[in-house]
């Protein structure tokens, strides 16, 4: 009998060690309930981060209980190029990512990275609902394992620093300015005149701080959401990038889901990229005059003088692209 219960709560601990060593599945089923994994790379409390809570709210209430979603921002389950590939195995079932991301497996979907691409609010959302859009990040997705949901307004990408004022290319020389490891935004602050410095999201903080780097580039709600107030003086009204970014689902979680809920993920993130965007723009507002406040200097710059050194840079990179492809995208400028 000793022998018996003793061979017993052998197999327990055994079964219980191999739960315990299992790693956690994406998508998973329990009962009626299935539940995704949102993870992203943005804080909680940037319009990003509140963007993606509020989806996986909106989703659990459209499944009318037969959705789940757990969100983890910041980080907790990789870094963007990490869940990026993570989503495309179906090992994380939703996130939101910008153009360089999804450029790197499309050098046409890079062009959006370039600065001054888009000249305003305006032509970005009229390229969102272009047939340019569809064939270059959209299809560039898809090769990635992804589906896009949702494309949203992520914000005007300025420059801030920390010693250094600039106004013009040539005051701007040397400056050590942190930006992601895309390779458009490495040339267009290199084509800017700075000495751009590619690193991860989550460090710029710690570099600024130490004075590793003398800046970073970001809109103006990321500024805020990340404290670079806290170790910078100047914002620089650069303008380079008028940003977009994407709610995802990974195409093999999408293709495992019943065909209501199919409908039910991809129509929520649509409304959720609406009210993103309507956040972003009131946020650029509200913001700017907040960091004012806070005692950042705000400084006004020759956007021309930039603009016209970043596109000396298109014929190097326009046979990467695709010949032609920058002026599809200037031709959906309602402003043109």
């Amino acid at each position: 009998m000793r022998k018996f219960f003793r061979i017993l709560m052998f197999s327990v601990l055994v079964a219980m060690m191999i739960t315990v060593s299992m790693p956690a599945m994406a998508a998973s089923t329990k009962g009626d309930v299935i539940t995704l994994t949102f993870a992203h790379h943005q804080q909680p409390d940037s319009p990003a981060g509140l963007g993606a809570q509020r989806l996986a709210d909106r989703l659990i209430r459209a499944g009318g209980g037969r959705l789940d979603v757990k969100v983890y921002p910041a980080e907790q389950l990789g870094n963007e190029k990490s869940v990026f590939e993570q989503l495309g195995t179906g090992v994380v079932d939703m996130s939101t990512f910008g153009f360089g991301i999804i450029g790197t497996l499309s050098p046409s979907a890079l062009a959006t990275e370039m600065g001054y691409m888009f000249e305003n609010y305006e032509h970005l959302a009229a390229f969102l609902e272009s047939d340019v859009f569809a064939g270059i990040v959209e299809e560039a997705a898809a090769k990635a394992g992804a589906r896009i949901g949702g494309a949203y307004y992520n914000g005007v990408r300025h420059t801030t620093t920390s010693g250094k004022r600039f106004t013009d290319p040539a005051s701007l020389a040397g400056v050590k300015i942190r930006v992601p490891n895309s390779e458009m935004l490495l040339a267009t602050f290199s084509a800017m005149g700075a000495a751009p410095t590619p690193m991860a999201f989550s460090e710029v903080y710690m570099a600024l701080q130490n004075g590793t780097i003398d800046g970073e580039e970001n809109p103006i709600p990321t500024i805020m959401s990340m404290r670079f107030y806290e170790v910078q003086k100047y914002l620089i009204l650069t303008g380079h990038n008028v940003q977009s970014a994407t709610f995802t689902v990974s195409e093999k979680t999408y293709r495992s889901l019943p065909d209501d809920l199919k409908k039910i993920v991809l129509d929520e993130m649509k409304a959720e990229a609406l009210e993103t965007t309507k956040d972003v723009k009131q946020k650029e507002i509200d913001q700017l005059a907040e960091l004012r406040k806070l005692g950042m200097e705000v400084v006004e710059v020759d956007v021309s003088a930039f603009a016209k050194k970043v596109k000396e840079i298109i014929p190097t990179f326009e046979q990467q692209w695709g010949v032609g492809l920058y002026d599809k995208i200037q031709g959906t400028n309602p402003g043109k």
